[in-house]
């Protein structure tokens, strides 16, 4: 039978400003802008905008030089919204680092000076990032709060990335206090907003949060298939704490399927990044799910030491959630190995520190390892108790109605997304039938501006031949003039030849012939 312990699910929380991020490692450029950049307002916001990157790269000790710059530069210019920026800037550097109460100090000057300024994205940026810093320690209501005034400031100013941030957020909270519903609906809306911005960054981490969510409720199969899209999109922007955070949760769900070779191999990977990044909570995550295979396996001594140093990390960081898990994770083995002394003390510790936070699923596993101990311990009064605040929180988490509303909204972010394709599609349609209606016009008008042309050069040809006819018809008249002339010319001469030859004649029978002068002369002669 599975033992009923939880391993570390890690989601993703939103910094407003990283959330506003090109996608992409942006460090390389901006430090090449850095160097060139003059010593004013612009170079303040490359040195928030480097204090951002390092967030994403796990570089906590950069992050915050980088915030200290940019907030003594700002000082230096008398910027007052840019000292506004670098304290939301130190803020997030504190608060990566576990100093909560410097953290929170930071966001809460920074919120005042964004009020005075009247800068509502300043404020809204303000609110959400004390939010960060209300849930980083547990305290959901408040950082609920803080979420959705800075969610409806966003809003009001149409700023759909810090409005997905927000939705996501929100959904990290209801996912904690075991209102998987709300949790899903909140991460689907960030999911959809990303979607239409081609914000692979923000899809990436929507994608993590909801197998999570299907994590808790044992859909493996969704949770498997959300985990690797993430995986994915994290691998194509070489995003290693996006990725480190994919093959935790790709591990948790093998483990929770009893593949605990694929689960220690995903374990490992994430491992390997996260001590490469300098990344304390992610360590502390690896070595607590790395911990908990050893358990499965019965190693119990590596299993013990892992989630030691798990939990060593996360006292020195303030993960208050991380705590809870692995006091729950070391009442397990201490409970396996019969220590039942030191398995109640670890279990009690767990449900104090899940009760601070009202993590239901931490409270759950708390009540049902305490259920256990006290019924091995003889105490059956205690373990009854304990066992219906078990299954208490376990049936308010997993219930019918809980899985009912989940699966709707999937259906509904499902049917959303159609209706966006379909919408497209009927875009792409109307673009095309618009094309070729434009291509209709000009074949027509092509076509009636040949037949123009073909009827202008007929009329042109037809004017042509009535032109052409007449010039013959002038050139016939003319010939038959010229040919009545000939005529006529021919006539008068053979006229004038025939009298001549007629006056001729007539000479010739008046004169006397040259025989008879021959004749008369040569009488006279003798």
């Amino acid at each position: 039978m599975k033992r009923a312990f939880k391993n570390t699910i890690l989601l993703i929380l939103f910094l407003v400003e990283t959330s506003l991020h090109a996608e992409g490692n942006k460090t390389d450029s901006l430090l090449k802008v850095l160097k060139s950049v003059k010593e004013d307002t612009n170079k303040v916001n490359v040195l928030n905008e480097l204090s951002f990157e390092c967030y994403y790269s796990g570089d906590y000790d950069k992050e915050m030089v980088y915030a200290q710059e940019a907030h003594t530069l700002a000082k230096k210019l008398g910027w007052q919204k840019g000292i506004a920026k670098s304290l939301n800037s130190l803020s997030n550097a504190f608060g990566d680092q576990g100093n909560y109460e410097s953290a929170l100090k930071m966001a809460l000057n920074a919120l005042k000076m964004n009020q005075d300024l009247n800068d509502k994205k300043g404020v809204a940026s303000s609110y959400h990032n004390i939010g960060i810093l209300y849930h980083q320690q547990g305290d959901f209501p408040a950082a609920l709060k803080n979420y959705l005034s800075g969610l409806k400031l966003r809003k009001e100013l149409g700023d759909k990335k810090g409005v997905s941030a927000g939705y996501n957020n929100i959904g990290l909270v209801f996912y904690y206090q075991g209102n998987f519903p709300e949790a899903l609906k909140n991460f689907f809306s960030a999911l959809k907003i990303h979607e239409e911005l081609g914000n692979k960054r923000g899809m990436a981490d929507a994608y993590n949060n909801i197998a999570a969510v299907y994590s808790e409720q044992k859909n493996y199969t969704e949770s498997l298939k959300n985990n690797f899209l993430s995986l994915k999109l994290t691998l194509e922007l070489d995003d290693k704490h996006g990725i480190a955070n994919s093959y935790n949760n790709i591990g948790n769900v093998y483990s929770d399927q009893l593949n605990y070779v694929a689960a220690l191999k995903n374990y490992t990977l994430a491992l390997k990044l996260v001590y490469e990044m300098g990344d304390k909570k992610g360590i502390a995550t690896a070595y607590s799910n790395i911990g908990n295979i050893y358990l499965y396996q019965k190693k119990y001594a590596e299993a013990n030491e892992n989630n030691l140093k798990g939990l060593s990390i996360r006292k020195e960081i303030g993960d208050i959630q991380g705590m809870a898990v692995s006091y729950n994770n070391l009442g397990e083995i201490n409970f396996d190995t019969k220590k039942f002394g030191e398995s109640k003390k670890y279990f009690e510790q767990g449900l104090t520190t899940s009760k601070k936070i009202g993590d239901m699923a931490s409270l759950k596993l708390s009540y049902n390892g305490l259920s256990r101990v006290d019924s091995a311990q003889g105490n059956w009064q205690a373990a009854y108790q304990n066992y219906k605040l078990f299954v208490e929180f376990r049936d308010s988490l997993y219930n019918e109605e809980n899985t009912r509303k989940s699966v709707q909204q999937q259906m509904q972010y499902d049917f959303d997304k159609k209706q966006t394709a379909d919408s497209l599609i009927v875009a792409d349609e109307r673009k095309l039938n618009q094309v070729k209606f434009k291509q209709e016009r000009t074949q027509r008008f092509a076509l009636y501006s040949g037949l123009i042309l073909v009827i202008v050069f007929a009329v042109f040809i037809f004017n042509r031949f009535k032109v052409t006819q007449k010039q013959k018809k002038v050139i016939e008249l003319k010939e038959q003039e010229t040919q009545l002339q000939k005529q006529m010319i021919e006539e008068k001469q053979k006229e004038i030849l025939d009298s001549i030859r007629y006056a001729k004649r007539i000479q010739q029978s008046l004169l006397p012939t040259e025989k008879y002068i021959d004749k008369k002369m040569k009488e006279l002669k003798k």
